[in-house]
Parts: structure tokens; sequence; C-alpha cells
């Protein structure tokens, strides 16, 4: 092998995608160093379909060309939403060789496919849901583990694309542990700080938490961000209002898990164009420091403009080998060993020609070790119960506190819906059906309207008196009262809803309305009966 062909052997390239965008980073990698060349964006195709891998893997493998991208390698990531974390604790006394197969038969009975049908990997490193280093004495018996599991056609997905690109695919990561090596790598982040990266693609939103440079939650969103060329004004903001709401969710539900430290910052990553009015809105929703993150000028990039969306492909750059090497392969998994003992095979087969005189020695040895066996198995079916009855104990503690929260945080809902009562038109164009609240605060309900411009209406009357409000599953068919239409609505109280009961009062009626006659009748023909 000549110079240039080991000097092209430690290029490679790392690659993400959405519907909208195919972004490309080109580095080099020498001993534990890695030195990014270049970055490529490219738009994908009008109507591309990105579950279509020999379609992505055609159009991967002409961008590479066109750019003079040659590597000897792809590396690529699984987005947040089609992996599945779980948590488990084992006997600190498992060995390292023990580890991957204790670990597959425990997450066998969690997951909700069967294991056959996955590929799992793990890590015993701080992460996700870990319990803080200085544990009591009982939980010091107990490791951490982090499971992340993938159904075998996900992985599949990424070998056509490369095989169809006629790239050979190296690395099969996890996108939060990329984002979370690229932030790691540009020191955003104090080590002794909490903080948030709230990365944006045009199809997945994700939000993960880092309590100093470690993984702690993470979670997916799938929010529809509209190409910049394609995007209205009010589509803008129904996605930026979506985001802030997404991840203002997320923050919520990983200090609800029971997490003590206190958020410091949020970093706002991708190349929507939307990214700087999340930052604004974010700052005044959580009051916390909000900014946009920009790996560029840290890392020494030279094409450092943009570089917010390439937070992805570049922490797979750097994560791939050194001191940032990320946790999870689901091309190359952690399995168990097989271990091959030369010297005890050599022993069975000279012990074949004793075989009749060891007979009874060796029946003996098999009920001892099947004695041995159950009884490990009766260990271990009393571990998993006694974890079970633990798991669902703090469960319920947390479940406690959280309503003890909503208990004393709960709005008065009678107010609410006075008020709203008054935002609504009159039930000639406009009636709702059922009325549901949350415990997350929020207002439930379907209604019905005469025509699409009642539902414009009032969605600008509840946005003026501060609602945030979300809508769900329309209809477009007359209802028997012929109201022409009809939506799911759930309204979210924010801080800018101010009730005005005092300058509201009773609700106009239509002059035939003879509902509460009805009503009053239905009741005296109940005591009537009685």
């Amino acid at each position: 092998m000549g110079f240039l062909d080991k000097f092209r052997n430690r290029r490679l390239v790392a690659v993400d995608f959405d519907s909208e965008q195919l972004r490309i980073v080109q580095a080099e990698c020498n001993g534990g160093q890695t030195r990014i060349l270049k970055l490529v964006a490219v738009a994908m195709p009008e109507g591309f379909d990105i579950e279509n891998a020999d379609a992505v893997g055609d159009f991967l493998g002409r961008t590479i060309r066109d750019h003079g991208l040659g590597a000897a390698g792809v590396l690529m990531n699984v987005p947040r939403g089609q992996a599945v974390f779980k948590s488990l604790k084992l006997p600190s006394a498992v060995g390292e060789d023990e580890l991957p197969g204790m670990v597959q038969y425990q997450v066998e009975k969690e997951l909700p496919f069967r294991l056959e049908e996955a590929v799992i990997d793990f890590t015993i490193e701080s992460h996700y849901d870990a319990e803080n280093a200085e544990q009591p004495p009982a939980e010091a018996e107990h490791v951490g583990v982090l499971v992340a599991a993938v159904r075998l056609p996900v992985v599949e997905h990424y070998r056509q694309i490369a095989r169809t690109a006629g790239v050979r695919l190296l690395r099969l990561g996890l996108r939060p542990y990329a984002n979370h090596c690229c932030v790691k790598a540009s020191e955003a982040v104090r080590p002794d700080s909490c903080s948030a990266v709230v990365h944006l693609t045009a199809d997945e939103t994700e939000i993960d938490v880092l309590e100093g440079t470690a993984l702690v939650f993470s979670r997916s969103a799938v929010v529809d961000i509209p190409v910049p060329h394609r995007r209205r004004e009010q589509d803008e903001r129904r996605a930026v209002s979506a985001v802030v709401m997404e991840v203002a969710r997320s923050l919520q539900s990983y200090q609800a898990m029971g997490r003590e430290r206190r958020l410091e910052k949020v970093l706002i990553a991708g190349g929507t164009g939307i990214e700087q009015s999340v930052v604004s809105q974010l700052a005044v929703r959580l009051k916390i420091a909000c900014e946009c993150f920009d790996p560029g000028q840290a890392l020494g990039l030279a094409e450092s403009d943009g570089a917010s969306a390439f937070i992805s492909p570049l922490g797979l750059a750097i994560g791939h080998r050194g001191a940032h090497e990320m946790p999870f392969d689901f091309l190359h998994p952690k399995r168990p060993r097989v271990k091959r003992d030369v010297k005890k095979v050599r022993a069975v087969a000279v012990a074949v020609g004793a075989a009749i005189l060891l007979l009874a020695v060796i029946v003996s040895g098999a009920v001892h070790l099947a004695g041995k066996a159950a009884h490990k198995r009766e260990l271990l079916n009393q571990y998993n119960r006694l974890l079970k009855e633990n798991k669902s104990v703090k469960a319920a503690a947390k479940r406690d506190k959280a309503l003890s929260r909503w208990q004393h945080a709960q709005p008065d809902w009678l107010d609410h819906w006075a008020y709203l009562s008054n935002l609504f038109p009159s039930c000639t164009e406009a009636y709702i059906r059922g009325f549901t609240t949350s415990a997350d605060g929020s207002i439930s309900f379907t209604v019905r309207v005469r025509h699409s411009q009642v539902l414009e209406k009032l969605g600008e009357r509840l946005s003026k008196a501060g609602y945030e409000f979300k809508l769900g599953r329309g209809s477009n068919k007359p209802d028997e009262h012929n109201y022409a239409k009809g939506a799911d609505v759930k309204l979210y109280i924010g801080e800018k809803v101010k009730l005005d009961l005092v300058g509201t009062g009773p609700v106009r009626r239509p002059s035939d309305d003879d509902a509460l006659n009805r009503l009053l009748k239905q009741n005296r023909s109940r005591r009537g009966r009685r």
C-alpha cells in the first residue's frame, strides 16, 4: 500500500439527513486526533422519500462523488425517535465478559418487541436516568446500565443506503450521543453545570439534558418545520410555538424524574432558519439563558458559517475514535464472548476413552450443576422481583410528588370556563362537545362550527387572550345540526392569560333557546318518578 492509499484510508465522511437536507462532514483521523476538512449541505430533491433506501443511497453516492468527498468509510446516525432506551441495574459482581449476556437476558423482558427482531447495545457510563455518583450502601452493590435497542429493519435500512451509495458503512451511532459529543468537544458547557441541547431538523426535534458532560435525559418530538423558501409567516410562528411547547414539556418531564439540579442554559442547534426565534421565545418561557449553539469557532472550522446544522455529523466524526468516542454502535454491538479453552478441549478428547469408567462421576457432576443452575435461576428471579417492587415504589413516590405539585398549582377551571364562554362566538355559529381538563394545565374539547371562518376567528380570540392552543383531528362532514366543520382543540394556560371576569357578563343566548325549560322539565319529571 502506497503513501497516498494510507492517507486516503484515514479519511471518512459522517452523514446526517432529513426530508429537506443532506449534511456531510469530511474528516481525517490520525491516531486519537480528528481534523475536520469540509462541510457540505445539499437540499433534497422536491418530494424526496427518505424511507426509500435506494433513492437516498443513490443521492448520497452522487453527492459524495460530485463534491470529491472520497473516503475509506461512512458514519451514520439513528435518530432518537427510532431507538428504545431501557435502564437496568445489574449486580456489580458481574464480570465484564459476562455483562453482555446478562444485559440480553434482562432486557428481553423490557422491550416492546422480540429480542431476535432488534440490535442491542449498551453502556455502563453515566447516562440517561443514571443515579447520582454518591450512592447509598445498598445501591453500591449494583451497576447502572443503559440499553439502546433498534429494530433490525432500521439497521438494514442504513446498510442498504450505504450499499446503493457504493460506500462502506463503518459505524451506525445514536444521534443524541453524536450531538452530546459535539457539545463536549466544543466545551460549550461547564463540567459542573446542567444544560439542555435542542437539535432542530425538518422532521424531528431532539431534546437532551446534560449534567456536567453526561447525557442524562433524551427525548424526541415530531414537529414539522417547513423550509424557508416555502414557509409563510404564520407557518413559522406555528412551528416556533410547537417547538417551544415540546421543549418546555420535555424539561418538565426531566424535572419530574426527581432531578434536583437546576437547569442553567439551553443550547439551540440546527439549520431550519427558526433557531433564533426559538431562542427568544424559549428564554421568555423558561426564564433561563438560551442561545444558538454554533460549534464552528470552538472546533476551529474554516467553514464556520452554518456549522450549527452539522452538530450531528460533526459529533459522529469526532466521536468515532479518540477521547470523545461514543458508546453505541449498532453495526458492532457488544455481544457475549465465546471462550475457547484449547486445553479443556484436549482433555475432553482424552477423557472420551475413559467415558465408561467416569460415567458415574459425570452423572453426579451433572446433577450437582443442575442444582446450582436451578439455585441461580431462583436467585435471579428473586432479584428481578425485588427490582420491580423497588421500581414501583419509586414510581409511586414520584407520582405522589407530581400530584401534590399539581394540586397546589392547578388553575381555577370554573373561572377559565366562564372566561372562555365570553370568547366563543354565538351558539348559532359554534358549539362544543365535551370538556376535559388535564393535570398538565390543559383544556380539551371538540368544537363544531358553521364554516371555517368561525374557527379562524375563534383561534384569533384565544391567541389574543393569551391561550396557547393546538388543533387536532378535523372533520369536514356536517353533523345532525348542520354544523359543517369540526376540530379537536387543546388549550394550554400560559403566563399571558389574564382572567378579566369583572368585564364579562352572562353569555347571550338566542331568543328561541328552550334548553333551560327542557332541563327544568326533566328535573320535575325525575322528582315525580321518585
